[in-house]
């Protein structure tokens, strides 16, 4: 999944400055302007497919899993199936959420503690660290 989000956000990156190019020109022709936005919706259209296919795709793999536990109730064979089901449910949600990283909790306390006090918040030193 990360090599086509990859990729995926790239596109949608080129298509909104594809799109933001279309709305600098003024002398665009009318069909210039519609190849554009055809391209673009295009490959929304191809994203948006993907994106549905590896719903349906998890949904298949769960029943299937779910079968697999009635039929051989192997404790490590049924483990390993759920685990990587979770595995490629966290990419499939990875993906349906823009394939775009977002900041943990941790990453934006440690950005915030990075940034100099000298220039703002003059009222909220915090302590100096204890070694």
């Amino acid at each position: 999944m990360r090599p086509f989000c990859r990729l995926a956000t790239e596109v949608e990156d080129a298509d909104t400055e594809h799109l933001n190019a279309t709305n600098r020109r003024p002398d665009l022709k009318p069909e210039e302007y519609a190849a554009a936005v055809g391209r673009v919706n295009e490959n929304r259209e191809i994203v948006s497919w993907v994106k549905r296919a590896l719903a349906f795709r998890l949904a298949a793999y769960r029943y299937a899993i779910d079968r697999l536990e009635i039929e051989t109730p192997s404790r490590e064979r049924v483990w390993d199936a759920n685990t990587a089901w979770r595995r490629l449910a966290g990419e499939v949600a990875f993906a349906d959420g823009g394939c775009r990283e977002k900041k943990t909790f941790d990453a934006e306390l440690e950005e915030k503690a990075r940034k100099s006090r000298i220039y703002t918040h003059w009222g909220n030193e915090r302590p100096a660290p204890v070694k």
